[in-house]
């Protein structure tokens, strides 16, 4: 069997020939050990052997601080100084390694690779948690020599390293007193074990488990603390892969979602973690259409392409509105655009908002149209806003998922702007009310009494909003 470098991809044979404990090419461990990777860990059998909870106090007792490597002026025997250095060596080449790797999988097979070829074990397993409080999983398994990978991993031990955040060390587990009565360690086989948390910066990602079926005293504590300086090696060169993928996904969620959250609610939606793809609930917002009247005679007038610049350029100063008032620009629908206040944030003066920012765009129509070029024509716009109840949430395929509020309190504010005279805002008697709460200025408004509208049983109390002070 031949393996490659971890470090250079060169490939070197195992065994290592002779007694040359570097990588010819790139200077890197060759290693001794013979090891077999688990090829597929849906395949192999690495498992969790569980057992009744613990007592506190026997807990404690399973907390052991790693040690062993003396001062070189405690060392007389030269062979066990150079062997510690090769170690040693052999932890900063996968320090240096592991700040370069950006492929987890990787990583985790070449830190069992090099605790394979530096410690006794027959047995060894990385776990990992998918996030903080979740169950273990694992991540890259291996066992020494041939045939398939089997490996039980005692529960109690590893609940010992990972509350405890503390490495774990025992020379026989089957008849160590920490461990008596611990039937997952006596149905896992286990002697020798070594097991030691991949503590990140603010929590454990995992673990790192090493074991031998028969070896008793197989590990010291001059192993414990080699493993241990791996683990954390590890452990920091994982943090830094998902923290970087984190920003990687938050970047492209901003700019994913940008086109419809202007700045302020965006930063909240990512800084307060708000799941956009759950189900859909249901909740009280402000809902505002806009549309240009006369848009198919205005359309055919103009050559397409100009009839694409015009909507661009017009809708370019609406959403900039929205934005500017904090709303959340729902959907175009043609020449037509929703925008809503109240999902996914939700503020008191969400009505107000959405009125003012309704106001505003009348404006923003009459400079378009004084700005306008001159084979342009001038477009005019009605507006309807209505506050309610809708549900929030996503609607559509695997394919195309879109985030929108559905509901009657939309339906009506549709209707609402589909009524509404060119350069006329109407609004529903319910935003009437939510602007005028106690302490804040009264909408200035025309009744224009109960009108019948479309799609609805019976007549609905209309406004056209003057101004708002």
């Amino acid at each position: 069997m031949s393996e490659r470098c971890f470090r250079c991809g060169a490939e070197k044979p195992a065994p290592m020939v002779g007694d040359e404990p570097v990588c010819p090419s790139c200077g890197a461990w060759s290693g001794a050990a013979s090891y077999r990777p688990a090829a597929s860990l849906d395949q192999e059998s690495v498992s969790i052997v569980p057992e009744a909870e613990l007592p506190l106090a026997v807990q404690a007792t399973l907390e052991v601080e790693p040690g062993g490597f003396r001062p070189e002026s405690h060392i007389e025997d030269p062979r066990e100084l150079r062997a510690d250095y090769e170690r040693l060596r052999a932890a900063y080449l996968f320090h240096r390694y592991a700040g370069g790797e950006d492929h987890p999988p990787a990583l985790l097979e070449n830190l069992l690779r090099l605790a394979f070829e530096l410690l006794p074990a027959d047995r060894g397993a990385v776990l990992l948690r998918e996030e903080a409080g979740a169950p273990l999983i694992p991540a890259a398994a291996r066992e020494r020599g041939p045939g398939r990978v089997s490996l039980s991993i005692p529960e109690r031990i590893l609940r010992a390293a990972v509350e405890g955040r503390r490495a774990v060390l025992s020379t026989d587990a089957t008849s160590d007193a920490r461990f008596a009565g611990s039937e997952s360690i006596l149905r896992a086989n286990v002697r020798s074990a070594m097991c030691v948390p991949l503590v990140g910066f603010r929590e454990v990602l995992g673990v790192i488990h090493l074991d031998t079926r028969e070896q008793t005293g197989a590990f010291t504590a001059k192993d414990l603390s080699l493993l241990s300086v791996l683990a954390s090696q590890a452990a920091l060169a994982l943090d830094r892969l998902w923290l970087r993928r984190q920003v990687e996904q938050e970047a492209r969620l901003r700019e994913r979602l940008s086109r419809f959250f202007p700045p302020p609610v965006l930063s909240e939606v990512i800084e307060r973690g708000l799941d956009l793809t759950r189900e859909g609930r249901t909740g009280p917002v402000s809902v505002l259409f806009c549309d240009i009247r006369g848009f198919t005679a205005l359309a055919e007038r103009l050559p397409p392409r100009e009839v694409l610049r015009l909507l661009n350029a017009h809708f370019e100063r609406l959403v900039a509105v929205v934005f500017r008032h904090a709303g959340v620009l729902d959907k175009f629908i043609g020449d037509a655009l929703m925008a809503v206040w109240g999902a996914p944030i939700r503020r008191s003066d969400d009505a107000r908002r959405a009125l003012s920012a309704g106001l505003e765009m009348l404006v923003a129509v009459r400079e378009f149209n004084r700005a306008r070029p001159p084979e342009w024509p001038e477009l005019q716009v009605g507006i309807g806003i209505n506050s309610g109840e809708a549900v929030v949430g996503t609607v559509g395929s695997a394919l195309r998922m879109e985030y929108t509020v559905m509901g009657d309190a939309v339906n009506l504010a549709e209707r609402l702007c589909a009524m509404a005279a060119p350069g006329q805002l109407l609004l529903s008697k319910q935003t009437l009310l939510q602007c005028a709460a106690p302490g804040r200025a009264a909408p200035r408004v025309r009744s224009l009494s109960e009108l019948p509208v479309r799609g609805r049983s019976g007549p609905v109390e209309v406004f056209e909003c003057l101004d708002l002070p």
